[in-house]
């Protein structure tokens, strides 16, 4: 229920952290992932945009931010 709610009216924002900074140039293929601002989690159509996401977090590049309000 809270995933469903989440999936439908969440926001996701992204922080480069040091290490992304320096290493997320124009670039990088996930350079896109490097600043997102409160985009609705709904918006995101494609998988490829959550498995990099996901990776640049992994990787320690961003950090990743969910909120069901926006800030």
């Amino acid at each position: 229920m809270f995933k469903q709610e989440l999936k439908e009216n969440g926001f996701l924002s992204t922080h480069p952290t040091e290490q992304g900074k320096k290493d997320l140039d124009i670039f990088h293929p996930s350079y896109r992932c490097k600043h997102i601002v409160q985009d609705k989690i709904s918006d995101f159509q494609m998988k490829e945009d959550y498995l990099a996401i996901a990776q640049c977090e992994a990787e320690g590049l961003i950090k990743v931010t969910l909120s069901r309000d926006p800030i």
